[in-house]
């Protein structure tokens, strides 16, 4: 008995993305609440625990993309037990990466927290522990193009983290209890949906790499992810550890700005990463073209964006949390454009993976992080050092990728050649 391995439709994109805005839209309520509960300098604290978390995240996340490339339609006899490669990976990675961070945690936790401490790095180590799962079981989903379960998974996800920390912040503003709020979704979802997926999961998907060489890979696009989470949820982490001599308001002030600003582009984009993986492999000879038209639609959105930002950004924000968080227009109006150039490196990269030039994929990610921390290092104001920072970084990882996407490849090259 075979499979036929289903084509990717506009149906796809558009439940993820329907599921990306629910999900981002709880984010959105989510930031102005706590901002206005705990204040600016309470946020700064918030905000630095959000993006220490959403960081190892989004490192995380290169393994749904690895998955989510490896992971095809069984073929023959699906009735047949094989060896469940991707769930005894996913434990595996799991234990390890609570391992490390509990591990390695006296070393940074001073400096990362140094006003709650340990309090936050049990729920730190605890979610991203838990989102390894996660992202396994998207990355499988993805593979198999089973969009409705990844849009419930996405869209229960970012509503429960909602719920949870909108009920904790009615009776308490203690951040350890706030930190658990947040990392306990990445828990709860896969138990609840796991039972609804297992039928049209186990013994029906197949990868086309063996456990050792789905280590290799996944091992350098967790290093371009982590690149990933530099620029997007670990930004205000490294601005706040570069900016000692800035205040907590002032910082607080920025951060949300750069959040709010900055995520509809960005977070759209980056939540379709691994359709995207799929979308360009599906692609092969034309896959030029396709990111050629996707690129255009990012350039024109982040232009609209920015403009609409230099004229309407500040009063918006001010109306959203209050005249404490009053930024500059023209200086939200850059940061939504600087946007822009991140939002494309989230498309070429899951171009080049697609044609498993993963070592390219990896580089212009690296080249943009290094960057980044680097130009944050320099002289200068708040503002001017942060747009700077996410403007140069991403430039320069998007034309490594350029460059190595437009090298001559074997279209179909086996996923073990590696770029």
């Amino acid at each position: 008995m075979t499979t036929r391995t289903p084509r990717l439709r506009l149906g796809g994109a558009g439940l993820i993305l329907f599921a990306t805005a629910l999900a981002g839209g709880s984010g959105y309520v989510l930031m102005p609440l706590v901002a206005a509960d705990l204040g600016r300098v309470g946020y700064a604290a918030f905000a630095i625990f959000w993006s220490g978390l959403y960081l190892a995240i989004s490192a995380m996340s290169g393994l749904q993309q690895e998955v989510a490339r490896a992971s095809r339609p069984r073929t023959g006899d699906v009735t047949a037990h094989r060896r469940p490669v991707a769930r005894n990976f996913a434990l595996v990675v799991s234990g390890t990466v609570l391992v490390v961070i509990l591990g390695t945690a006296p070393a940074w936790v001073s400096t990362v927290f140094p006003r709650d401490g340990w309090v936050l790095v049990w729920p730190l180590a605890v979610g991203v522990s838990a989102y390894t799962i996660v992202a396994v079981m998207g990355g499988v989903l993805y593979g198999l193009s089973i969009w409705r379960s990844i849009a419930a998974m996405v869209s229960i996800d970012g509503v429960l983290r909602l719920v949870l920390v909108a009920t904790v912040l009615q009776f308490t503003d203690d951040m350890s209890v706030i930190a658990w709020a947040v990392a306990a979704p990445f828990v709860l979802t896969p138990l609840l949906v796991w039972p609804f997926i297992r039928r049209n999961v186990v013994n029906r998907t197949e990868l086309d790499v063996g456990s050792k060489q789905l280590a290799w890979n996944v091992a350098r696009t967790v290093v371009g992810s982590s690149s990933t989470g530099v620029l997007v949820s670990g930004f205000p982490l490294l601005l706040g550890a570069t900016s000692g001599d800035a205040s907590e308001a002032a910082l607080g002030a920025l951060v949300l700005a750069i959040t709010l600003t900055r995520a509809p582009i960005v977070i759209a984009v980056l939540s379709l990463q691994s359709y995207l993986v799929i979308h360009f492999r599906q692609h092969g000879a034309t896959i030029g073209s396709a990111l050629t038209r996707i690129l255009a639609l990012i350039a024109g959105a982040s232009i609209l964006l920015a403009a609409l930002a230099l004229w309407f950004a500040s009063p918006l924000l001010v109306l959203l949390v209050g005249s404490a968080y009053e930024i500059n227009n023209v200086v939200l109006a850059l940061l939504v454009g600087s946007a822009g150039l991140v939002a494309a490196l989230c498309a070429t990269g899951p171009a080049v993976l697609a044609r498993s030039q993963h070592m390219i994929f990896t580089a212009g990610w690296v080249v943009a992080a290094v960057t980044t921390i680097l130009l944050l290092l320099l002289p200068g104001t708040l503002e001017t050092r942060a747009i700077v920072a996410l403007s140069a970084g991403p430039l320069l990882g998007l034309l490594v990728h350029l460059s190595g996407f437009w090298r001559p490849v074997a279209v179909g090259r086996n996923a073990s050649d590696g770029g």
